[in-house]
């Protein structure tokens, strides 16, 4: 940013203000007390707009239970430590969904779902994946070795191939589309 920004720099926020809600800065203590600290004043905030802005333009209701005072005071009463145990967290509230639901359903490992690219690039959208790029406008292409990228949707698209670079088409397929919508609009 120095480079490339001619005014005055100002200091990091977060780092302005660190040093007076830490009590015990350099330790371990004080760094989780940062983390907390951060957690409830400035990620819980974006969260928070962001699921009242998706839930509003949806016209649905939603509810956040962990957001009573009640509770919210009772976190802040008590130590980090008090909610970890042998290197899992959140253990207060485990323990009392377990009471209520079933323990092994609690206590289950957390997994993600992923998304069909690879399925999409390879059947469904394949077409439109092929042409959106091959045949990206000008601006773009002068970036992208042509040849290259049609070898690399032929490997994606070959019934043998084992490797798969459906990320890096999907992140290009991604970037066209964008320039197709957002750049073309304005101009």
């Amino acid at each position: 940013m120095p480079q490339i920004y001619k005014g005055k720099m100002n200091k990091n926020y977060i780092h302005s203000i660190m040093p007076e809600k830490l009590n015990q800065p350099n330790s371990i203590e004080g760094y989780m007390q940062m983390v907390r600290w951060l957690e409830m004043n400035v990620h819980l905030q974006r969260i928070l707009l962001k699921v009242d802005r998706a839930t509003m333009f949806y016209s649905l209701e939603a509810r956040v239970p962990y957001l009573s005072n009640t509770v919210l005071d009772y976190a802040s009463s008590i130590s980090y430590k008090d909610c970890i145990e042998d290197n899992q967290g959140k253990v207060n509230i485990k323990k009392i969904l377990a009471n209520k639901a079933s323990a092994e359903w609690v206590y289950k490992k957390k997994q993600g779902f992923g998304v069909p690219m690879k399925e999409w690039i390879r059947q469904e959208i394949k077409q439109d994946v092929y042409e959106t790029i091959m045949n990206m406008p000008t601006e773009l292409a002068v970036a992208f070795d042509i040849r290259k990228l049609d070898k690399l949707l032929q490997n994606e698209y070959s019934l043998d191939s084992k490797s798969s670079n459906n990320g890096l088409i999907w992140a290009i397929y991604a970037l066209v589309k964008w320039n197709e919508y957002h750049r073309k609009s304005i101009f």
